[in-house]
């Protein structure tokens, strides 16, 4: 659900983007309009200005620019829509909503609901298995407010509660928080300490809770994904830790709500958890709006392994360098951090690695020599290798295992392109529509199979000009290979649809019939020739055919 455009031109009417930067921003005058230092990027001179008669701002240093609104989005992190509810809210603007008050709804039953479970856990902090719960996990007083904690009993106690208030029990249940077994609703969370999840606003959009007692449940339950929440776009207490994230331009990533809370706890206040899921890019792309550091302290355990080598591979792929920092196997942060507090942390954090050197660490101490050892830990990291997709980071990581392997870097990056068990495995599943295809191949087709299975052999650098070809498909296949240097990068790209990524497949496994590098070369500059042809063809026969329709209207001018 968006804010209204009506809504939108009364913020930009009303407000002054002069008062507005000045609230994060020292402005000084110069001349009709007002200059700072960029907020967006490090420098010495200021190159940031803010026009009030044309109510904007640009810097000429680092590009961004654009009305109050856009100013508010970037320097908050937060999406434009978002950015007009901040300022609208702060100005008494009354706020106008496109489609349906659906979207409102349901973030106030979630507002009831969170309001029910804090009520309920401070009523109830006599109660043993809460009070044993709160005294073990240190959970005092300010704790409980600041991520604003709830319990659940046994009973139905939130179902009877929405129903007292007439409210819609199927948005309820479109949220999660209630479900139906047998034509009876019942409450989801049920002896559990609740955790709830709010967005960049501060408005809960979901809840997490935590079994108190030990019967074979799921220890943590979390909230359906609902209109209000995608967990693949939201972190765990991004809202409470966003100032301190900001202000030290760095976020660490934690695994569960409790390993956040212990580390603020302590005094470490720029944690975020990724909700008991593998992270995501929509989660990275929300830190990145007000953070350019990010840091990984997942459990020591090979679960916590897995988690920092797959969370750094999507930064890298995302030009952000994260660092792990690395936690004895078997030990967490809450467990860590209780312990040893804040200067055992800081020690560990000054210690930490980016993702080469995290698993160089991993493996240097083994017997490389033996060479049935050595092709083991290959093979272990070469498909590592085949999802990073920044040339740059590439490179340094080739460089890394190539001194470790005692091989040259042109031999190892060709090992593992050639046995990496991904690329393997993405031949055999497709190889049947390899020859035997439904598509036809047009020369222009050709060309596109051509330039991704040569991937590395700069052809794709040669081709200049995409009003050559008249695919869409072709062209987008192309900008997205050209742009990350990785085929791999279109099998995990939500811009592809499945049967893209099936065509996708056809290209990589069409059998073109070269053998040789002369070949090579000959096809690319015969089919490129053609498709010039075809172009140039195309437009004398377009501008003949206006000709004619403009003399047709008598219209020579």
């Amino acid at each position: 659900m968006k804010i209204s455009e009506s809504t939108i031109n009364q913020i930009r009417e009303q407000l002054d983007i002069v008062e507005i930067v000045s609230n994060y921003l020292v402005l000084k005058r110069t001349g009709v309009n007002y200059r700072a230092l960029c907020p967006f990027h490090t420098e010495k001179t200021p190159s940031f200005f803010v026009s009030p008669s044309k109510q904007i701002f640009h810097c000429f240093g680092c590009g961004k620019g654009g009305d109050l609104i856009k100013f508010v989005s970037e320097i908050e992190g937060i999406n434009y829509y978002e950015a007009a509810v901040k300022l609208a809210k702060e100005y008494n603007i009354p706020i106008e909503y496109e489609g349906d008050n659906e979207y409102l709804n349901l973030l106030e039953i979630n507002r009831l609901a969170g309001e029910f479970f804090h009520k309920k856990l401070l009523n109830n902090r006599n109660n043993e298995k809460v009070k044993n719960f709160i005294d073990k996990r240190g959970l005092d007083e300010d704790l409980i407010e600041k991520f604003y904690l709830g319990y659940a009993d046994n009973e139905n106690g939130l179902l009877e509660y929405f129903k007292n208030r007439g409210i819609d029990l199927k948005l309820v249940e479109k949220l999660g928080l209630i479900k139906s077994k047998d034509g009876k609703r019942y409450d989801t969370f049920r002896d559990r300490i609740i955790f709830p999840i709010r967005n960049m606003r501060g408005e809960i959009v979901a809840f997490g809770g935590r079994i108190l007692n030990d019967n074979n449940l799921p220890k943590y339950l979390n909230s359906q994904e609902s209109p209000v929440y995608n967990k693949s776009k939201s972190l765990y207490g991004l809202f409470e830790n966003k100032d301190t994230i900001k202000k030290e331009n760095e976020a660490i990533f934690v695994e569960g709500y409790m390993d956040l809370i212990t580390l603020y706890k302590e005094g470490i206040k720029n944690c975020v958890a990724s909700l008991g899921t593998a992270l995501t890019e929509g989660q990275i792309n929300l830190i990145r709006r007000i953070a350019e550091n990010i840091f990984f302290f997942y459990d020591g355990d090979k679960a916590g392994i897995k988690a920092s080598i797959r969370g750094s591979i999507l930064c890298i792929n995302k030009n952000i360098i994260p660092r792990i920092i690395q936690l004895p196997n078997g030990i967490d942060p809450d467990d860590f951090v209780k312990e040893n507090k804040i200067e055992g942390f800081f020690e560990l954090k000054n210690k930490s690695l980016d993702l080469a050197e995290f698993i160089y660490e991993k493996v240097k101490h083994l017997d490389l020599d033996q060479i049935n050892i050595k092709l083991r830990v290959v093979n272990k990291i070469q498909d590592i290798y085949m999802e990073i997709e920044n040339p740059f980071y590439k490179d340094h990581f080739i460089k890394k295992f190539a001194q470790l392997f005692d091989i040259s870097e042109k031999e190892l990056k060709k090992y593992f392109k050639k046995y990496s068990r991904g690329y393997r495995k993405l031949i055999l599943e497709n190889e049947k529509t390899s020859r035997n295809t439904d598509y036809k191949l047009t020369i222009e087709d050709k060309f596109t199979a051509f330039l991704i299975q040569n991937i590395e052999d700069k052809y794709l650098e040669k081709f200049d000009n995409f009003d050559y070809l008249d695919s869409p498909f072709n062209r987008k296949v192309i900008e997205k290979v050209l742009k990350t240097k990785s085929y791999f990068s279109i099998e995990d790209d939500e811009e592809f649809s499945e049967d893209e990524k099936a065509r996708f497949r056809v290209y990589l496994n069409y059998d073109l019939g070269i053998k040789s590098e002369t070949q090579k070369e000959a096809f690319f500059y015969d089919a490129l020739k053609k498709l010039k042809g075809r172009y140039y063809k195309n437009l004398i026969e377009r501008l003949t055919k206006e000709l004619k329709e403009l003399e047709l209207k008598g219209n020579y001018n």
